[in-house]
């Protein structure tokens, strides 16, 4: 009797995940086009600390941090973002850097401002050194690739130069 309770209770968890889920999705999808990036970040931030106050219910936790992510990238907030990413790759045990990853990749999809972009490409570089490292050499390139592309739209020279050197790093 004990394990139907159980089961009943996950199903009833199971049920409300996906309630929030598809309202948040319905959220993200209509209502956030119109919210300005700064607006985007305050919901984000919201959201955030709302999964970091969540203890008891893992899966809603790991859906308002997903969720924060997401609507981060939105907002073109690169470090926010990433830190929602290595939130639920620590939590979660994800492969270490395969959400940072995803998210760098998002990032760059999505509409971002110029100072934000400098963030974006030194974090994809950062992330393709160590991608390198451990000689994941086909994930790197695509990273290297990003980092190139958001340098190349800057006017920092320096970060043109480390774009350029990872560049020739990837095909060396």
């Amino acid at each position: 009797q004990a394990e139907a309770v159980i089961a009943a209770r996950r199903k009833l968890v199971e049920g409300a995940v996906g309630m929030v889920e598809t309202a948040l999705i319905d959220i993200n999808e209509k209502s956030l086009a119109v919210f300005t990036p700064a607006q985007k970040v305050a919901l984000a931030g919201t959201i955030f600390k709302a999964g970091e106050v969540t203890k008891t219910d893992q899966s809603a936790r790991y859906v308002l941090f997903d969720l924060a992510r997401k609507v981060y990238i939105q907002a073109g907030e690169v470090d926010d973002a990433l830190r929602a990413a290595r939130q639920l790759e620590r939590e979660y045990e994800m492969p270490e850097n395969d959400v940072v990853a995803a998210t760098i990749t998002a990032l760059n999809e999505a509409a971002v401002v110029s100072e934000q972009r400098a963030v974006l490409a030194r974090a994809a570089a950062d992330l393709a050194d160590e991608l390198i490292a451990a000689g994941e050499f086909e994930r790197a390139d695509a990273l290297a690739a990003i980092a190139t592309l958001s340098a190349g739209r800057q006017k920092d020279a320096d970060l043109k130069k480390l774009a350029s050197e990872i560049a020739g790093i990837k095909t060396g």
